[in-house]
């Protein structure tokens, strides 16, 4: 399997400062490929620092898995994950401890590494990584992750109902952020990855503003919501690009109340030309 990445971030329409960060990673081979998004918090400074420094340390961390020419066993990429997750709380933790201007930072945090026909995703906070597996008209958009927030609780012991959750005044509260007080629970889970599968990662900015159905609207114009052979995907990075800056536009023209990011990944078939 290779696979093909390619990502998009915006200051949105009403923030005067970008707190989220993106990074993205494709191995020479296209063997592997690593997305990463973080939504910061804490003051426009605060927020910055922390999801760049979140990334910024996450990514370090996973240096040499990144630079290995060999797939990693599943439960050392686990490990690796994990390890670089903690590497990133640890120093926004840090960070806070020495810099008081910076006393409240934290972010979230969402990365998924893709190899051969598996997926292995993180996450703390709120924001999510989705799977678009294409299927006709049964098509739908997966949420895969599960949010660390005051609302999500709530649906899941019947305080509140889905519905009541969009519009509610803490649904912006965490449980439990990358450099918060004390210790994270890293949620962590592998997937299987089929020929045609598009992950998609973004910040609360995406989805608090665009349905399910308005993002699978703009991949199916955009013409990713098909298996693509290996001999169409020669140069799809820009198509990936195109397509995660027109996500952003779309959520910055329904309002646009947060920063937007939003990262996609594509598995495209081995050798099918």
């Amino acid at each position: 399997m290779r696979f093909d990445v390619a990502g998009h971030t915006d200051i949105g329409a009403v923030r005067k400062a970008n707190e989220d960060s993106v990074d993205w990673y494709l191995s020479p081979s296209r063997e592997t490929a690593l997305a990463v998004v973080a939504d910061g918090m804490g003051g426009h400074a605060g927020g910055a620092k922390a999801s760049q420094m979140a990334i910024e340390v996450f990514v370090a961390t996973l240096a040499m898995p990144l630079a290995s020419k060999k797939l990693i066993d599943l439960e050392r990429l686990r490990g690796a994950l994990y390890t670089a997750a903690e590497q990133a709380h640890e120093s926004i933790c840090q960070a806070r401890s020495e810099q008081p201007e910076y006393g409240k930072m934290g972010t979230t945090l969402v990365a998924l590494w893709a190899q051969n026909h598996q997926a292995s995703i993180l996450h703390v906070g709120d924001s999510r990584c989705y799977r678009i597996r294409p299927q006709g008209q049964n098509t739908r958009m997966e949420q895969l992750t599960r949010d660390d927030s005051v609302v999500q609780s709530m649906v899941e012991d019947g305080t509140i109902s889905a519905e009541e959750a969009e519009l509610s005044p803490y649904r912006n509260m965490l449980t439990q952020a990358v450099g918060s007080d004390g210790g994270i629970i890293v949620h962590q889970m592998d997937v299987d990855v089929e020929p045609g599968d598009l992950y998609l990662l973004c910040s609360d900015g995406l989805y608090n503003e665009l349905s399910s159905g308005d993002v699978l609207q703009i991949l199916q114009a955009e013409g990713a919501l098909i298996e693509l052979t290996e001999s169409e995907a020669d140069q799809p990075e820009p198509n990936l690009k195109r397509i995660s800056f027109k996500l952003a536009e779309a959520a910055k023209a329904a309002g646009g109340h947060d920063n937007i990011s939003v990262i996609l990944l594509r598995a495209v078939r081995e050798g099918s030309e």
